[in-house]
């Protein structure tokens, strides 16, 4: 067989499978969409999706660059589909936007029409529905969208396994900071969230607003994995290693059912008194990983002081905490080289 014929089998079975994969989640729809006749549940009388379609060129006339404009297209096709099922009463997770993207999708008024008819999807959630996620990835959520959506969830207690707001715009001034940790704390206090919870962006938002964010993750005592990185301001400069060890032990020290927990890029150091994260993390006796690599203290403008030593956390904490969970990896270290203490693995990314 010539190499030439063997490349072209290898990409007509490739184009199979893809194409299996896209006609299984037909039938999936298809068959919920039966499901949901059969229970009695239909979409509103005489509804159809109202908002206009946008062009690719349209898109472009926008701003997009060549990869902008098909993941801004996906994600518009994916708000059409989202609002389908939830009006049909078949939605299973609802998740916008993907962390592969090449860039954070700028909003445009031009989408408001997609964003209304989400928001109406939304609102025929039922109490005690149960979703697989809730994610945005990627995307831009200005303040009063994310008031919409707010609006749309309001009185209802949802069940969601995974909640994961990543590289999202949640604001475009300095007075709407808060709208993205808004709308994670009310998820977190009116839902219940059993497995992970995922807050990852460059917010610059200040400790005034983590304190009600930690405060609805510390509720979910059933938390497997908590991500909470790139908060790059958290307190001032005096403030800001005590500010982020006060936060990460207040999450291990609640949630000690906890797996995975990732706390980079938020100006944590090592503390001088140590005590309180040792016996925080002895309590999470199932955590096998532990990130708080990339954490870098500023003391002025344009200075860096880099507080993950290895050793210095190493000699400090960790040789102890890893005598009672010896299972437990521990990555530090800055973006140029990390540590992994436990597995004693020195690798550069």
């Amino acid at each position: 067989m010539s190499a030439e014929l063997a490349q072209e089998i290898v990409s007509q079975s490739t184009n199979l499978q893809d194409r299996v994969v896209e006609l299984e989640g037909q039938v999936s729809l298809l068959k919920s969409r039966l499901d949901a006749l059969e229970s009695g549940k239909k979409p509103h009388e005489d509804w159809v999706y109202s908002a206009p379609s946008i062009s690719e060129e349209e898109l472009e006339e926008i701003g997009y660059d060549i990869d902008g404009v098909d993941e801004m297209a996906s994600v518009l096709d994916e708000m059409k589909k989202l609002t389908n099922e939830l009006r049909w009463g078949c939605c299973d997770k609802i998740s916008l936007g993907d962390n592969t993207n090449s860039q954070i999708l700028e909003y445009h008024d031009r989408f408001l029409p997609h964003w209304r008819e989400l928001c109406d999807g939304i609102y025929y959630l039922k109490d005690d529905d149960e979703l697989k996620s809730f994610d945005i990835m990627n995307v831009e959520v200005p303040s009063h969208i994310v008031s919409m959506i707010l609006k749309a969830l309001r009185g209802k207690r949802l069940k969601i396994e995974d909640i994961r707001f990543e590289c999202c715009k949640f604001f475009r001034g300095i007075r709407d900071q808060e709208y993205g940790i808004e709308l994670a704390s009310w998820l977190l206090n009116h839902c219940t969230v059993s497995r992970s919870f995922v807050y990852v962006g460059d917010t610059h938002n200040y400790e005034f607003y983590f304190r009600p964010l930690i405060s609805a993750i510390n509720k979910h005592k059933s938390l497997r994995r908590v991500e909470i990185d790139f908060f790059n301001g958290i307190a001032g400069e005096e403030n800001a290693s005590k500010a982020g060890c006060e936060i990460l032990c207040s999450i291990l020290e609640n949630n000690t059912e906890l797996e995975y927990v990732s706390f980079q890029c938020n100006q944590l150091g090592v503390p001088s008194d140590a005590s309180r994260m040792i016996e925080a993390l002895e309590g999470c006796s199932k955590l096998v990983y532990l990130d708080i690599s990339n954490n870098i203290i500023m003391p002025g403008w344009g200075e860096m002081r880099n507080e993950v030593n290895a050793d210095k956390w190493s000699k400090h904490i960790f040789s102890e905490v890893l005598e009672v969970n010896p299972n437990l990896t521990v990555k530090v270290g800055d973006f140029n080289a990390n540590y992994e203490i436990g597995t004693k693995k020195m690798r550069s990314e």
